[in-house]
């Protein structure tokens, strides 16, 4: 399942909530100096947690780590996958029995710098034409490569995901869900076809009774 919940406000009881869990997650957000991403990780953790709860019955907070790429897993779900993204727009979940890459991000204004960066030529080709596909294809790349579990650590022009940009939604075992909204993007790489989901911020927090 795809969750998404939209232009999250800060917590009021952030403190009282991380207590509740577990060490490295407390340790993970008394690091985050930024109140603005403090808030926005928080939130992301408690999405997971709302998927967790709904798909699987898993009602503990989870014990979340971090392979040597940097792609985040579940220490005691090994058969569970997730990915997490969030922006000033909105919070974005991946919950899967396969491996998953999620990402969204806030309406990126055109950069001749920025374009000439990150596009392949195909993309390039695109984005000229509707430069409302900039923000997707950046999301494209960004949830691609999580999905591969390798992050962006290569030159991003060697990626082309111009298909994908115009429509492409199945490719051997993969699957693409994204969405082009007025103030932001999102996309999803998953290996199981996902349903997606909005919630509010009552419905995550709902979501906690039993823990």
């Amino acid at each position: 399942m795809i969750y998404l919940l939209e232009q999250p406000q800060s917590l009021k009881n952030e403190e009282e909530l991380i207590r509740l869990f577990p060490a490295k997650r407390r340790e993970k957000f008394s690091r985050i100096t930024n109140q603005r991403a403090r808030s926005q990780g928080i939130w992301a953790y408690l999405l997971l947690c709302l998927g967790l709860g709904r798909e699987y019955g898993i009602r503990k907070f989870p014990e979340v780590e971090v392979r040597p790429m940097g792609k985040p897993y579940l220490k005691e779900e090994t058969e569970i996958y997730f990915n997490v993204s969030h922006s000033d727009e909105g919070i974005l979940c991946a919950v899967s029995k396969d491996e998953v890459g999620a990402d969204i991000q806030g309406r990126i204004s055109w950069r001749e710098s920025l374009v000439r960066r990150i596009l392949a030529p195909a993309e390039r080709e695109i984005v000229l034409q509707d430069p409302e596909k900039l923000t997707l294809v950046w999301t494209l790349k960004e949830s691609y490569l999580k999905y591969q579990g390798t992050g962006i650590r290569s030159d991003l022009r060697i990626l082309d995901l111009s298909e994908w940009a115009m429509g492409k939604r199945t490719e051997g075992d993969m699957r693409l869900w994204c969405t082009c909204e007025e103030e932001y993007a999102a996309s999803v790489f998953s290996r199981e076809p996902l349903s997606f989901c909005r919630v509010t911020e009552q419905e995550v927090m709902e979501g906690l009774s039993g823990r």
